[in-house]
């Protein structure tokens, strides 16, 4: 919130400012929770696990963590949260998890072997579970 502080110091030099009223703008108010959100997850261990899958590099994580990556930080906190749901929805159901690890290496296989015919079946059958989940059949 520096830039407010600057501002309202400037506004009380001046008297011809008085009648304005400073808001923080929508940037500095994610920058702000940002820079709270890092301050909670500092030694939590959660930036070296963003380094450590090549998510994000040792600088980037640095600026994620201090709130001055402001789209690098939405983009982690948010995938982050992401995979913390889908590991609470997976360990209260996990039949869908083995379905889709069994779908997942039905496309391996069909990448390794290179066919299209294979490949385009897998790809089909993939569609399908997918439709059948979003409609509630599975």
């Amino acid at each position: 919130m520096g830039l407010n502080q600057t501002a309202k110091k400037l506004q009380m030099a001046r008297q011809d400012l008085k009648h304005i009223t400073l808001c923080p703008g929508k940037l500095q108010i994610v920058m702000a929770q940002l820079r709270k959100i890092g301050a909670f997850m500092k030694n939590s261990g959660l930036g070296q696990c963003w380094i450590e899958s090549e998510l994000y590099g040792p600088a980037t994580v640095k600026q994620i963590i201090d709130g001055n990556h402001v789209k690098g930080g939405e983009t982690a906190h948010i995938q982050t949260l992401f995979v913390l749901y889908q590991e609470a929805f997976f360990q209260q159901d996990p039949s869908p998890y083995r379905c889709l690890q069994e779908l997942a290496k039905q496309l391996c296989d069909a990448c390794i072997d290179g066919s299209k015919e294979q490949l385009k079946e897998t790809h089909d059958k993939h569609r399908v579970t997918a439709n059948c989940w979003e409609n509630g059949c599975v």
